[in-house]
């Protein structure tokens, strides 16, 4: 055995063990996208992994997320990667579960692909969380748009980046007039100092309150309180 065939079957030795150390479902896979080496985290699915050599990928892939699966192995080999695929893994037993899927594709000496190397994971309990979150996302949302009073979101520079349904009506402007106007445009000019020190407040105290005047559309003024706090707003 010459020395470099010596270090090839120590690098692969040390692969295998790195595969198996992992929690994720680790493996290789032809390009026919046939299993050629997975790791026993598959196990966790009720697989053994020597029944999965030679079996397609989509073993334990649900039917219906298989056209993704086939979308997947057409942007790996455009851009030799693809990153955080979300499909529905299926368990031996027949039941189905969320997973995340990271998949590179794997050339030969010459440069030509040969294979991919895949990664699963199981994201069930991050599921949940994320479904209570777009849950919660939804009722602060409809509070919002339910609300009695003029909500109108700026960023640090001042501009309209969202506002409430009564926040058209009060000033008279449509959804889509209001996210181009700057909330400048909307006070009264005798109150552009305010509106300066209210930007500086909210970004140095997080916090104002004061009374002010604004302007409608239509150029009649109103007497408003404005109470203003800093957030984070995505």
């Amino acid at each position: 055995m010459t020395n470099q065939e010596l270090k090839t079957l120590l690098s692969i030795s040390i692969i295998e063990d790195i595969m198996e150390g992992m929690l994720d479902v680790v493996g290789t896979s032809d390009m026919e996208g046939r299993i050629t080496q997975i790791n026993n985290a598959v196990e966790a699915w009720g697989y053994k992994k020597e029944d999965l050599i030679g079996k397609p990928v989509s073993e334990f892939i649900a039917m219906r997320s298989l056209p993704k699966l086939g979308d997947e192995r057409k942007k790996t080999l455009e851009m030799g990667a693809v990153r955080n695929l979300e499909l529905i893994g299926l368990r031996k037993a027949g039941s189905e579960f969320p997973v995340l899927v990271n998949v590179t594709l794997l050339r030969d000496s010459e440069g030509k692909p040969g294979g991919r190397i895949f990664a699963v994971r199981d994201i069930t309990e991050r599921k949940p969380a994320g479904e209570a979150l777009r849950e919660r996302e939804k009722q602060y949302r409809a509070i919002f748009n339910a609300a009695m009073d003029s909500f109108l979101i700026c960023d640090s520079r001042g501009n309209v980046v969202e506002v409430n349904p009564q926040a058209c009506k009060t000033y008279g402007y449509s959804y889509e007039e209001f996210m181009k106007l700057s909330g400048k445009e909307v006070v009264h000019p005798d109150y552009y100092p305010l509106f300066e020190q209210f930007l500086r407040a909210v970004q140095t105290t997080g916090e104002f309150h004061a009374e002010s005047v604004d302007v409608r559309k239509d150029g009649s003024p109103m007497n408003i309180e404005v109470r203003g706090r800093m957030f984070d707003y995505k």
